[in-house]
């Protein structure tokens, strides 16, 4: 966090990488994922620093026979992902409960709800 450049806040966050991650398992031993979300660009380790998609092996039919067990290594380019789409995604793509019933209020308008 830093302090805000205008008037309008006391401090703006500023988003310099970002990980987001689905998994499916039974919640204690066992997680497979399902989608990761990479943004690394100031990471010097990163073999990839521009925004991209893992499939995880959890999506990947071995019948395709696309080398399933390697397919989830693959880079995929995206855009910027903001936490709201992510969170969006999970509700309305994968069936994931919100936790408060006016979810898509708090992330249209995160401010309002802080």
């Amino acid at each position: 966090m830093e302090p805000a450049r205008d008037d309008s806040h006391a401090f703006e966050v500023i988003v310099q990488s970002a990980t987001y991650q689905f998994f499916r398992g039974d919640g204690r031993s066992r997680f497979d994922e399902v989608v990761t979300y990479h943004w690394t660009p100031d990471d010097p380790n990163a073999k990839r620093a521009w925004p991209h998609l893992h499939i995880g092996s959890a999506l990947v039919d071995p019948e395709t026979r696309r080398e399933p067990w390697t397919f989830h290594k693959t880079h995929l380019a995206t855009g910027p992902l903001t936490a709201n789409a992510f969170v969006r995604m999970a509700v309305e793509e994968f069936g994931v409960q919100p936790v408060v019933p006016d979810w898509e209020l708090r992330i249209a308008d995160p401010a309002a709800h802080a």
